[in-house]
């Protein structure tokens, strides 16, 4: 008879040998071997070096590898306690956003485990033009000149007309403006008009702040009334529904007008209080189909107030309601 049962436990995988023995109550013994398979089924473990961001260099649009500082995974153990290797996924250029990178180690028995660590790529902060100042006006065109911004690679412009008095038209689209003496001259303006420009930096794929002034023209004979401005009578195969919609409404400084429907003819925008009284009222181009208003410019009071936006063939109404 056996006397008892013997545990034994295994550091090696594979084929181990076991001899066992036996002894009754007199010390009679016996001797035996057996063989012992041992299997690996539990992976190994690993901890990713912690996330990190990189920032590029001016102008720049990637992050070469070289200067990731990417660190070693720790807490690198196994249950056999054997040292294997740990392998990542290859990456020569970062670009912009995040890039995940798979840290995975891989033991003797096919058993892996792998982390996962974000490298973050992030643009050169982008300064703001400094010093901006115009100058130089005539009836029809003014220079803007600046200081550069830190990190700046370009600059881009865009203006606004002031169509009458607390009426603004909507902002032109955004134009380049590197002249290597940072200098750039707006032209196609009406004589004896306000407009608002502002100019930005861009720093890689990144724009600063708007840097925003004020010019207003010489008075004089222009024969320039913003060309291509006016698509009169264009061919718009497209009819949208008539529509203003006022953002925000209730107003309290400032509101902006969205137009839809009137895209093919020049139109006439008014503004009545509820007495019929008129508080401005404006021709715009076909194309010019966003306005801003500035009530106190207006000198408008609380209220509520009609919108009124007509061509030769169709007419739309909205209430604007001014508060506190």
């Amino acid at each position: 008879m056996l006397n008892g049962i013997q545990k034994f436990s295994y550091k090696n995988k594979g084929t181990n040998k076991v001899t066992l023995t036996a002894i009754d109550c007199n010390g009679n013994s016996s001797t035996g071997t057996a063989i012992v398979n041992v299997l690996d089924t539990e992976s190994p473990k690993i901890t990713c070096p912690l996330d990190i961001s990189v920032t590029t260099k001016p102008g720049q649009f990637t992050v070469m590898s070289s200067i990731v500082p990417l660190g070693s995974p720790t807490c690198i153990t196994d249950n056999f306690n054997v040292k294997y290797p740990v392998t990542k996924n290859s990456v020569t250029i970062y670009p912009f956003g995040v890039t995940n990178i798979y840290w995975t180690i891989l033991d003797s028995s096919l058993n892996s485990s792998s982390c996962t660590q974000k490298i973050t790529i992030l643009a050169t902060t982008c300064g703001t033009p400094v010093k901006v100042n115009n100058g130089d006006s005539t009836n029809t065109s003014t220079k803007i000149k600046w200081k550069p911004a830190t990190c700046a690679t370009e600059y881009q412009v865009s203006y606004r007309e002031e169509l009458t008095q607390g009426v603004w038209g909507g902002w032109s689209a955004w134009t380049n403006a590197n002249d290597p003496t940072l200098l750039y001259l707006f032209t196609g303006f009406k004589a004896k008009k306000y407009y608002n420009y502002q100019i930005r930096a861009k720093c890689a794929k990144t724009f600063s702040a708007s840097v925003l002034g004020n010019i207003q023209t010489k008075a004089g004979a222009s024969l320039n009334d913003i060309q291509n401005r006016n698509s009169d009578d264009s061919d718009n195969s497209i009819v949208l529904p008539t529509r203003i919609q006022i953002i925000p409404n209730p107003a309290r400084d400032n509101t902006t007008l969205l137009i839809q429907g009137f895209e093919n003819h020049s139109k006439e925008v008014t503004m009545l209080d509820c007495n019929g009284k008129l508080i401005f009222k404006v021709n715009v181009f076909a194309i010019e189909n966003q306005l801003e208003l500035n009530l106190k410019t207006l000198f408008v009071m609380t209220g509520i107030y009609l919108i009124r936006v007509a061509d030769n063939n169709k007419r739309k109404t909205e209430q604007l309601v001014i508060g506190k």
